[in-house]
């Protein structure tokens, strides 16, 4: 069925939320002792790979909180 149908007047305002919902995804590794060649590579091509995702993709209200090397590493692969 079209929406068109439905009309506008059916539906409700939109309400804001107060406070504001908020979601945080975080990736962690120890700092005190070193990661293993394979933890290394898998944890720099994750996080590229994510910088990258969140920066092609611009969803409304997501900010990278990362490393600030990260994102411009993960346009430059993307332009290639």
């Amino acid at each position: 069925k079209d929406l068109i149908d439905l009309g506008g007047s059916g539906w409700a305002e939109p309400l804001l939320i107060e406070p504001p919902l908020f979601t945080t995804a975080v990736l962690i590794w120890p700092a005190d002792s070193p990661l293993t060649p394979a933890a290394d590579a898998v944890r720099a091509l994750l996080v590229e790979f994510v910088a990258g995702y969140l920066e092609k993709t611009r969803m409304p209200g997501v900010e990278w909180i990362g490393p600030a090397g990260a994102a411009p590493a993960a346009r430059k692969r993307a332009a290639k």
